[in-house]
């Protein structure tokens, strides 16, 4: 699990040390811009399952839908319209 600011300040560069990613490995990476940060491209590529930050950010959105709503929140729907507001500002 990456938290640090490495994903969105620079979307390029890897937190860790060459050897420390296996494919074993489940990999999460909190920055959500770019949604696919190096971190995950690198884990993706030796065949770890990763997560990218939108699933944290995007369900954490529906936790506060529905607390406010009481209401089952639309994933699908909300899920679409955080990925084009990431590519309309990233």
């Amino acid at each position: 699990m990456n938290a640090t600011a490495a994903g969105f300040r620079a979307p390029d560069v890897n937190p860790l040390r060459a050897g420390q990613l296996a494919p074993h490995l489940v990999v999460m990476d909190a920055a959500f811009i770019p949604v696919r940060t190096k971190l995950i491209r690198d884990a993706a590529e030796l065949g770890c399952r990763v997560v990218e930050g939108t699933r944290m950010l995007l369900h954490q959105f529906c936790g506060q839908v529905e607390l406010y709503t009481g209401k089952a929140a639309p994933l699908d729907a909300m899920s679409a319209a955080l990925l084009d507001e990431i590519a309309r500002v990233g």
